[in-house]
């Protein structure tokens, strides 16, 4: 096997490298025999056989993460940079994993009657964990993690074969012996697994400079801007086209999808039968153009900045035009990791529960299908709705207040409990006191 070379041997050096992991799995037997008897030092192995089997597992994972986030949200760039940070993290893990395991097989090697040796347990880590190295390859494919699993198990494969030819350990303690080797790559592998899953493409994404959602102009803006969290949260936004294309069309006087679109429940119906609260005098008049801006400017400077501990990352503000005239939608948008929130604070009129976003406070109700629930109810003497995914990835929640103003909210890696817990901590009482007009 060559040992030494330079850019002109290149071609040859590749064909050996090849061979070398082909007849790993080929001829399992006689290639450990011959990784036995070779005249190498760690630093030629490192330089031969690992760091192209840890670079090929490194371009192939930028790949795939460059392939999942072109799939991701409108406005956002893969960021090269951050990613190749990371990969280059997984390399030092793999590279210096490798010796580590080394390090344990030579040190226990007495304790199981096999011979000492550095550069024998190295030889054994660094060829066993081929099949691991390996399954890089599939990296190219978003959401492939667990074929990791593949690799694990051909490494231990590859070690079982090799351990006694290597470490030359006795056939009445080979197993014991290679159940703790076992153990030990067990844990580095699920080291490189917690490594992978925390470096998800989501994170590899920042904001285009010159067509993010908050710098586009308002011709570039849709005329209904959704209350939904895609639309609030960048990293959403792609899951957030393929649902508004499947939901129906937005009522002209509405910016707001109905009760429950954010979770998939059907639209609740209004009750025929319900008789018009007086909540606003029914003379009231419409707002004025001062008067809604006096609003506007109101309703801002109550947005807290922060919700649910998530800063807030974006605000905006969209004139409705509503039964009972101008009315107007203030859209912030809260996120930390995974997690995020879309709060949407509405003035729809002064008889909201008249108007076509309020008539679901019209009905007290309670229902639910495999996979969320649903609650409409009063508290506080509010009329509050609630849905929740079962399995605690979501929920979504409107309360309605007297003086018109309605909080609509959807919630992405968070369970109902804890929105309602956010919720509570809100100047609910401060934001009812708002009266339009004055």
């Amino acid at each position: 096997m060559t040992r030494s070379g330079n850019p002109s041997n290149f071609a040859p050096m590749a064909r050996a490298w090849l061979g070398r992991v082909r007849d790993l799995f080929g001829d399992t037997a006689n290639t450990w025999k011959l990784i036995a008897t070779e005249r190498v030092t760690i630093g030629w192995i490192y330089q031969h056989h690992l760091l192209p089997l840890a670079v090929l597992a490194l371009v192939m994972g930028l790949a795939g993460w460059g392939l999942a986030a072109a799939a991701g949200p409108a406005g956002y760039v893969f960021d090269l940079a951050m990613a190749l940070g990371m990969g280059l993290v997984m390399l030092a893990v793999l590279m210096l994993g490798v010796w580590v395991l080394a390090q344990v097989v030579d040190a226990l090697a007495p304790r199981f009657g096999a011979r000492q040796s550095e550069l024998r347990a190295f030889k054994l880590m660094a060829y066993g964990v081929t099949p691991v190295f390996l399954m890089g390859l599939f990296a190219l494919v978003p959401g492939a993690v667990w074929v990791c699993l593949l690799g694990l198990v051909g490494s231990l494969w590859l070690i079982w074969q090799g351990l006694p030819r290597l470490m030359r350990c006795p056939p009445d303690r080979f197993r014991a012996y290679f159940a703790v080797v076992a153990l030990a790559l067990l844990l580095w592998a699920a080291l490189l697994v917690t490594l992978i899953n925390a470096m998800q493409p989501r994170g590899l994404l920042t904001p285009r400079a010159d067509t993010t959602w908050d710098r586009a102009p308002p011709a570039a803006r849709p005329a209904s801007l959704p209350a939904s969290l895609p639309a609030a949260e960048p990293a959403s936004r792609a899951a957030s086209a393929a649902a508004d294309a499947a939901q129906p069309a937005a009522s002209p006087a509405s910016a707001v999808p109905p009760a429950s679109d954010g979770l998939g429940l059907p639209p609740l119906a209004p009750s025929a039968s319900a008789a018009p609260p007086a909540d606003a005098p029914a003379s009231a008049p419409p707002l004025s153009a001062a008067g809604l801006q006096r609003l506007t400017e109101r309703l801002s400077a109550w947005m807290p900045a922060t919700f649910a501990g998530m800063p807030r990352d974006r605000l905006d503000v969209q004139p409705l035009t509503t039964a009972d005239g101008p009315g107007v939608a203030l859209n912030a948008g809260f996120g930390q990791g995974e997690r995020a929130i879309a709060l949407n604070v509405v003035y729809i009129g002064p008889h909201p529960r008249q108007s076509v976003l309020g008539e679901w406070a019209n009905i007290t109700m309670q229902r639910e299908d495999a996979d969320r629930f649903e609650r409409i109810h009063a508290e506080g003497g509010r009329p509050v709705s609630e849905v929740g995914r079962k399995d605690g990835s979501g929920a979504s929640m409107r309360v309605l207040l007297a003086n018109g103003v309605m909080l609509d909210m959807d919630a992405l890696g968070i369970t109902l409990e804890q929105l309602k817990a956010a919720v509570s901590q809100l100047k609910l009482a401060e934001l009812e006191q708002i009266r339009p007009g004055v």
